[in-house]
């Protein structure tokens, strides 16, 4: 759809008058996300843990938008994935169409860890949209589970425990 017209006035008989649409885009984006990224800290015990966070967009501009889809790309492992909220219609409705002004959308992100050992995981949530500041939405994840905060069972916390070792008498 043309944002307007130019219109050329002139003294030629046959074309005194020229009009001409003109298209643009604004490089101001009108989605916002939040978070920005995700930074996921997972507790652990016996038989794994799991940790969702939610995605929110919300269309700020003046003019609907349109996202076309929200992918998991890049993922270091398959323990990222994405949960449709619990009011969509399964499978949801795509593309999914924001008026400027509407409530936001949220989307989950859920990281599993089922085995009793760190789990350290990257991936990138790609929304794609036709808002012409960012057709492309790339929102960064990462998810850790340090060594020191493993619990074999609640309360447990793994020690080492090192024999003494005799490495003999030190010379000057």
């Amino acid at each position: 759809t043309p944002l307007g017209l130019l219109r050329i006035r002139t003294n030629d008989p046959l074309a005194p008058q020229l009009d001409l649409p003109v298209y643009g885009a604004s490089s101001n984006l009108s989605l916002e996300v939040t978070p920005a990224d995700l930074e996921l800290r997972l507790p652990m015990v016996a038989g794994g843990s799991t940790v969702e966070r939610a995605i929110t967009v919300r269309n700020g501009g003046k003019w609907p938008r349109t996202i076309h889809g929200i992918f998991v790309i890049d993922a270091t492992t398959p323990a990222v994935e994405l949960v449709d909220p619990p009011d969509w219609p399964d499978p949801p409705d795509w593309p999914l169409q924001l008026a400027a002004g509407d409530a936001p959308v949220t989307f989950h992100v859920r990281v599993t860890n089922g085995l009793v050992a760190p789990l350290e995981a990257h991936a990138r949530i790609l929304l794609l949209t036709d808002d012409p500041g960012a057709p492309e939405l790339v929102l960064n994840l990462h998810a850790d589970l340090p060594l020191h905060e493993i619990e074999l069972l609640p309360g447990c916390r793994p020690v080492l425990e090192v024999d003494p070792v005799d490495f003999g008498t030190l010379l000057p």
